[in-house]
This record gives structure tokens, sequence and C-alpha cells, in this order.
């Protein structure tokens, strides 16, 4: 989480949401820590 912070200060973007997987319920297939990161857009609330 501090590498994804420290990173997304480097580009200069503020706003971001991290989103993580788990599970083959949730799309996995080989279980592993995976995250996204969405930024450079709007986000509503709830996701989905």
């Amino acid at each position: 989480m501090i590498a994804i912070k420290n990173e997304m200060s480097k580009e200069g973007i503020k706003d971001y949401r991290l989103v993580i997987n788990n599970g083959s319920e949730a799309g996995q297939t080989v279980f592993h820590l995976h995250i996204h990161v969405l930024a450079n857009r709007t986000l509503g609330w709830p996701p989905g």
C-alpha cells in the first residue's frame, strides 16, 4: 500500500481506488495478492 501511494504521488495522482479480488468467485484461478489501481476518472459509490 505504501509503494502504491508513493507511485501515485510520483505520477501526480491524488485520487484513486484500490481493488483486491480474492477467491474463485471473484475470478481468481491462481491464488495470489493482486491489486487493481483505478484512477483518472470519476468513480461512483457504491462500486459495481
